[in-house]
């Protein structure tokens, strides 16, 4: 029997990645239940993002400057989102050109 993972409630760009990957690799239950966490933390970054294009990075409260708090949610869904894509083993290292070294 096949474990499903439910991923009704992330984005359709976060449920595009997922079918993508699962289509073009074979994992297993445990590596979608973390890519399902990628995902997730995937949507809070983009929405972090939105939040921080229309409001600003910054704004004022009296004489203060403070800093719009999506700044953080953004940068902690990035690194949970890297995290996790990590650990599934999914490559994000740019890859170098071929051939022999310099020097």
């Amino acid at each position: 029997m096949t474990e499903k993972i439910d991923i009704k409630h992330l984005s359709s760009e976060a449920r595009e990645i997922w079918t993508r990957l699962n289509h073009d690799f074979k994992l297993e239950f445990h590596h979608k239940v973390i890519l399902r966490t990628c995902m997730e933390a995937f949507d809070r970054m983009v929405e972090a993002r939105e939040e921080i294009v229309e409001n600003g990075a910054f704004y004022k409260v009296g004489e203060l400057v403070k800093k719009n708090p999506a700044l953080d949610i953004e940068k902690e869904s990035f690194n949970r989102f890297i995290t996790g894509w990590k650990s599934i083993g999914f490559n994000l290292e740019i890859p170098k050109e071929l051939g022999r070294p310099p020097g």
